[in-house]
C-alpha cells in the first residue's frame, strides 16, 4: 500500500514560528521531530512507499527530514502551484498500478492511540484494516469521529451504519444547519480528512463525477517532468540543479508540475466534487485522539520543546512559545494571551485570535520579508542557520551531510572565513584540494574560486564570516564551471538481492505467487520487474547496508562505475529483466526503436528477449506478419477484428528462446510462463486488445497510429538466435542490447566477472548459495541479484537453473 502525504501547506496561519521557506508541517512541533516526520512514523507499519505531493520548493527539506527513516522508499510530486487536493491525487494516482491501495494522510495531523472502548469503534491501526477492506470491495474509505462540537470547518457524516454505509456526507454544513442539530439525539461523525481506495477506483469515480476535469488531468499527467534536473530560485535568482549542485545528495524519483500545466485545472475541492458525489464512499469509526495544527492555539495539543527558557506568574489562560534558545521570556498578570517568540520575530495576541496572523501580514509590506523566510535556509547540498546579519558582515552556521557539496563558486564583492568546528572539510581553493579537521581556520579572499566537501560519515559543521557587500545576497554566487564533487557516494557491495516491482494487468494470472511464493496485496500478479531500475517500478534493496531502498536511487548514489565502462556513455540504466505470467493473451502490440522513442516519449526503444519458463498444453506465441501486409490492411483488420488472422503463432515449451527486435508485432499467448530480458523502456504501443474491458466496463486505450509509424510490414522471418555452450553456460541470446547465458549449477559451478560490466542474476528453478569478493547469499526459485562490475570469480553453489545477464 501507498501512503500518499499532502505536505503543500505554505505555513501562513502560524507565524513567525512556520514561514513560506519553512512552514509548520516541518518545523519542530513534536519533540524533536516535526508534523510530517511524525505521519511517516505513523503510517510505517502499513504501508510500502511514501509518496509526497507538496511544493518544489520544499524538497531540500523533504530530503533531509527523511534521512530519519533510511531505507524507507519514497517518491514526491512537486507542484509549483497547487489549484486543489483533488487534482493533485488524481496526479499521483495516474502514476501508479490501477490496482494499488492508497491512503491518503495530511502532515499537519496529531493522532494519540488509546484503548479500544468495546462499543464498535476502533483504534488508528484498526481503523486502517478496516478502510482497506472496504477499499477491497471498491469503496472509497472515510476515517470519522464521533463530533461532541459541530464545527462549519469540517465535513461530517450523518447515519453511520455498522458496515460502513452512511445516509449523507456533507461537506462544511453553515451555522444554520449545524444549529438544528441535536447531538444528544443523533450521531453525527467529523470527516478527518483521511482517505483508503484502490487507485483506479478513485480515478473511475473522478472521472464519472468530473469528466471534463479528469481529462484534464489526463493531459497534465502526459506533459508531467520526471527525473530530470530542477531550477531553484533564491531571492530571485533562478539556479540550474546540477548534479553538481545537488551534491549527489538528492532522491530523484519524483514527477514535476509547473504553474503553467496546472492553471488550466478549475479550483475544486475533493469533498465537494468528488464525496458528495460518489456512492462508493463507506467510513470507518475511530476512538483514537486526532488534532489538526491548524493555528497557534493548536500548539499545546502537540509535544512541542520550547528551545527558549520561559517563566509565567499570575498568568491565566495564556500560552508563551518561545523557540529562541538565547533569549528568555517573563511573563506576569496576563489573561487570554498568545505569545509566539523566535530568533527575528514575535507575535503577541489575544488567546484565539491568531488565525487572523495570515491576514495581517498579508496586509503590511514591511513584513513581507520576515513572513516568507526565517532564520533557516535549505540548499541542495545541506542548510544553514543565519546568526548575524548586518551591514557589511554576517555570520552563518552552516551544516553539509555526508556525501555532499557545495559546488565550485566565488563572490566577488565579499570575502569569508570558515572556522570547522565539526567533522572534516575537503576544500579545493584556487585548484588545490586540501582536508580540514575541528578547530581548522580557511580564508577564502573575494575572487577566490572554491568548493566545501563532505567526504567524511557525519555532518560537517562550520561557522562562516563573511565581510564585505553582503547587500548582494546571493546574487553575488559566481559558479563556476567543471565544478568537481567530493563525495562519499554509496559502498559498492558485492552481491545485491533485490525484491521485485509488480503489476497486475488485467490478463495476469496467479502463478508467480503460486509457483516462486511471491507476495503483494494485489489478488493477481502479471509482471515481476526483478531488476528494474525504471521510474515505471524499480526493484527494491533486500540485502545490505542499504536494504529498503530504490535500486535506481542506489545506482545513482553508487555511480557508474559500478556498472561498468560500457555503460558509462548511457545516460539511464541500461536493462530490465521481468517474469511474465499470461493467464489470457496479451495484447498485440508493438515497441519503437531507440530513434522513434527518443523524439516522441523521450525514452529508449525496446528490443527484448523471451525465455520460456512453463508452457500450459496449446500455449503459444504470435510474433509478426505470416505474410506481408500494408498499414492500410493493419488499420482496417484492427478495426473488423481480424488481425490474428495475419500473425504468426508458434506453439510453445519450457526452454524455448524467441528474440524480437523493435518493429516487430508480437503477443504473448495465454498459458505462458516468460523471463524478459529487455532495454530498460516502457514503451508499448498497444495495437489490437480484443475488446477486453477493466473492472468498471472502459476499454483499455489502443495507440493504433504510433504502433502503424513504427510496425515491419513485412512477412516475419525468424532469426537464429544465437546461442553457444561455453564450459560451464549456455548462451541463449546476444544482441547489441544484452547478452543472456543459462547455467545449470550442479555442485559448484565457477563463473567469471569482470570490470567492464555488470551483471543480473535470476534463479528460475532450485536453490543455492552464491559467493563473491568475500560475500555470500542465499538464492532460491524466483530470487534475483545484482552483481556490480567487478574482476572476480563468482561461485554458484548448490542445484539450481540460473539465467545471467548484462550489456
Amino acid at each position: 500500500m501507498k501512503c500518499l502525504i499532502l505536505a503543500g501547506g505554505q505555513g501562513t496561519r502560524m507565524w513567525p514560528l512556520s514561514r513560506k521557506n519553512y512552514p509548520k508541517q516541518f518545523i519542530q512541533i513534536q519533540k524533536n521531530h516535526s508534523l510530517f516526520q511524525e505521519t511517516v512514523s505513523r503510517n510505517l507499519p502499513f504501508c510500502d512507499e511514501y509518496i509526497i505531493i507538496t511544493r518544489a520548493e520544499y524538497r531540500f527539506i523533504i530530503e533531509d527530514q527523511m534521512k530519519a527513516f533510511q531505507g524507507t522508499p519514497y517518491r514526491c510530486v512537486y507542484e509549483e502551484e497547487s489549484r486543489g487536493t483533488l487534482q493533485a491525487i488524481a496526479l499521483a494516482c495516474m502514476d501508479l498500478v490501477p490496482s494499488e491501495y492508497v491512503f491518503v494522510v495530511v502532515s499537519d495531523h496529531v493522532i494519540y492511540t488509546r484503548p479500544e472502548t468495546g462499543n464498535g469503534e476502533m483504534d488508528y491501526k484498526d481503523c486502517v484494516m478496516q478502510a482497506k477492506e472496504y477499499a477491497r470491495e471498491g469503496n472509497i474509505s472515510l476515517f470519522t469521529l464521533r463530533e461532541t462540537i459541530m464545527n462549519p470547518r469540517f465535513g461530517y457524516i450523518f447515519g453511520l451504519k455498522d458496515d460502513g454505509s452512511m445516509d449523507k456526507f456533507v461537506e462544511k454544513p453553515d451555522q444554520n444547519a449545524i444549529n438544528n442539530i441535536d447531538l444528544r439525539l443523533e450521531a453525527v461523525y467529523r470527516n478527518l480528512g483521511m482517505l483508503l481506495f484502490e487507485a483506479d477506483v478513485f480515478l473511475n469515480e473522478f472521472k464519472k463525477a468530473e469528466p471534463e476535469e479528469y481529462a484534464k488531468c489526463e493531459r497534465v499527467f502526459a506533459g508531467r517532468q520526471v527525473d530530470t534536473p530542477l531550477d531553484y530560485s533564491i531571492e530571485g535568482k533562478t539556479y540550474d540543479l546540477s548534479e553538481a549542485e545537488a551534491g549527489m545528495g538528492l532522491n530523484s524519483n519524483y514527477a514535476y508540475y509547473s504553474a503553467k500545466s496546472e492553471r488550466v485545472f478549475d479550483e475544486m475541492s475533493i469533498a465537494y466534487n468528488l464525496l458528495e458525489k460518489t456512492d462508493r464512499l463507506k467510513a470507518v469509526k475511530g476512538v483514537f485522539l486526532w488534532s489538526q495544527i491548524d493555528s497557534m492555539e493548536d500548539i499545546p495539543e502537540t509535544d512541542i520543546s520550547m528551545q527558549g527558557q520561559v517563566v509565567t506568574e499570575d498568568c491565566y489562560n495564556t500560552v508563551v512559545l518561545n523557540t529562541s534558545p538565547n533569549q528568555t521570556i517573563v511573563v506576569n498578570g496576563l489573561d487570554n494571551v498568545m505569545i509566539a517568540n523566535t530568533p527575528d520575530a514575535i507575535y503577541i495576541g489575544r488567546y484565539g485570535k491568531s488565525a487572523e496572523i495570515r491576514d495581517i501580514v498579508q496586509s503590511h509590506r514591511e513584513l513581507a520579508r520576515v513572513a516568507k523566510m526565517g532564520t533557516v535556509f535549505y540548499r541542495p547540498w545541506g542548510h544553514f542557520e543565519q546568526l548575524v546579519q548586518e551591514p557589511g558582515y554576517r555570520v552563518r552556521r552552516v551544516f553539509v551531510p555526508a556525501g555532499h557539496t557545495i559546488p565550485t563558486h566565488s563572490h566577488a564583492n565579499r570575502s569569508k572565513n570558515i572556522a570547522v568546528v565539526q567533522g572534516e572539510a575537503t576544500i579545493i581553493k584556487g585548484g588545490v584540494s586540501a582536508v580540514y579537521g575541528m578547530r581548522s581556520n580557511i580564508d577564502l579572499p573575494a575572487g577566490c574560486e572554491h568548493s566545501i566537501s563532505n567526504a567524511g560519515e557525519e555532518t560537517l559543521i562550520f561557522v562562516e564570516t563573511t565581510v564585505g557587500d553582503v547587500s548582494y545576497g546571493h546574487e553575488d554566487i559566481i559558479p563556476a564551471s567543471g565544478t568537481k564533487v567530493v563525495r562519499k557516494g554509496y559502498n559498492i557491495e558485492p552481491l545485491i538481492r533485490l525484491q521485485p516491482a509488480f503489476k497486475d494487468y488485467l490478463w495476469g494470472g496467479t502463478k508467480l505467487r503460486d509457483i516462486y511464493g511471491m507476495n503483494c496485496d494485489y489478488d493477481i500478479i502479471a509482471e515481476a520487474w526483478m531488476m528494474s531500475a525504471h521510474i515505471a517500478g524499480q526493484s527494491i534493496l533486500d540485502s545490505g547496508e542499504y536494504k529498503g531502498m530504490r535500486f535506481g536511487d542506489y545506482l545513482r548514489g553508487a555511480g557508474k562505475e559500478a556498472l561498468g565502462w560500457k555503460c558509462s556513455p548511457l545516460q539511464n540504466f541500461p536493462l530490465l529483466v521481468k517474469f511474465i505470467d499470461a493467464r489470457d493473451n496479451l495484447s498485440v502490440q508493438v515497441h519503437p526503436n531507440d530513434d522513434y522513442a527518443l523524439e516522441r516519449e523521450n525514452d529508449y526503444g525496446k528490443n527484448e528477449m523471451w525465455y520460456v519458463m512453463a508452457a500450459e498444453e496449446g500455449a503459444g506465441l504470435y510474433v509478426g506478419f505470416n505474410r506481408d501486409v500494408s498499414a492500410e490492411e493493419v488499420a482496417e483488420r484492427v478495426k473488423n477484428n481480424t488481425i490474428m488472422e495475419v500473425l504468426n503463432f508458434y506453439p510453445t515449451k519450457p526452454g524455448d528462446v524467441y528474440y524480437i527486435p523493435a518493429g516487430t508485432v508480437h503477443a504473448i499467448g495465454a498459458g505462458n510462463l516468460i523471463c524478459e530480458i529487455q532495454q530498460s523502456s516502457n514503451c508499448t504501443y498497444r495495437l489490437y486488445d480484443f475488446d477486453r474491458r477493466d473492472k468498471f466496463g472502459n476499454p483499455r486505450e489502443l495507440h493504433l497510429q504510433k504502433a502503424l509509424d513504427v510496425l515491419n510490414f513485412n512477412k516475419y522471418v525468424p532469426g537464429e538466435v544465437e546461442s553457444e555452450e561455453d564450459a560451464e553456460g549456455t548462451v541463449i541470446s546476444r544482441c547489441k542490447y544484452f547478452e543472456a547465458t543459462v547455467y545449470d549449477v550442479k555442485g559448484e559451478t565457477r563463473i567469471p566477472m569482470d570490470s567492464s560490466k555488470f551483471t543480473s542474476i535470476i534463479c528460475m528453478k532450485g536453490s543455492g548459495r552464491l559467493e563473491f569478493m568475500g560475500t555470500e547469499l542465499e538464492i532460491e526459485s524466483g530470487g534475483s541479484v545484482f552483481v556490480p562490475a567487478m574482476d572476480g570469480i563468482l561461485y554458484a553453489r548448490g542445484e539450481m537453473t540460473l539465467t545471467l545477464s548484462h550489456v
